[in-house]
């Protein structure tokens, strides 16, 4: 049975890979959490990563695995914004091409971004579905690689040096609380602790 997610080796491998192109967010204590719920709790400041979300770190480590082929063809992904945003930085710090699907409902902050960071933006599709569907076709037609938001082990293994990070800085950690939307954070974060719980 294939390995779903990341192994411990593949997420260092992952932050040694990105490191130049991401940044190191801060770990910092809220004083308010930590006296509600009385005991340490510590923020991952991923609100400052370079496009304002962890999703620049799988996208990133997505693309700077592809070989010199798979390069020429560019990428292709569908987003409402944050993995569009990620996707967008990953392919011009390459010089990469990158198509980006997202519906027409998307933010047009979100969308104004993605085109400054020089990517090209659909917005034809209705909403998000549609969105991966058209991405999925233009993969299918052009030869580009579709990078998934949420799936994918170099996308988790990405994902998950947020929680390499935090473990370097703070090895006593007991507990982890992640948000889980489509599982790619989740998942490159278990796949670090589920190894080393052993």
């Amino acid at each position: 049975m294939p390995q779903i997610l990341p192994s411990p080796a593949d997420i260092r491998a992952a932050a040694a890979r990105i490191a130049t192109r991401v940044r190191r967010t801060p770990l910092r204590r809220s004083v308010g959490l930590s006296d509600f719920l009385g005991g340490d709790v510590w923020l991952k400041l991923e609100c400052e990563q370079v496009t304002g979300s962890f999703k620049i770190r799988g996208a990133t480590n997505v693309v700077a695995s592809l070989d010199a082929a798979a390069r020429t063809r560019g990428v292709v992904a569908s987003s409402a914004g944050n993995h569009g945003l990620g996707i967008a930085a990953a392919a011009r710090a390459l010089d990469i091409a990158a198509t980006i699907f997202v519906p027409r409902t998307a933010p047009s902050v979100k969308r104004d971004r993605i085109a400054e960071l020089g990517a090209t933006i659909d917005a034809s599709a209705p909403n998000y579905d549609s969105a991966e569907s058209l991405a999925r076709a233009h993969a299918a037609r052009t030869g580009a690689t579709f990078v998934s938001p949420c799936c994918g082990r170099a996308l988790l293994a990405g994902q998950g040096t947020v929680a390499l990070e935090v473990l370097e800085e703070l090895p006593s950690l007991s507990t982890i609380v992640v948000a889980v939307g489509g599982g790619g954070l989740a998942g490159g974060i278990g796949g670090l602790l589920r190894a080393e719980e052993k």
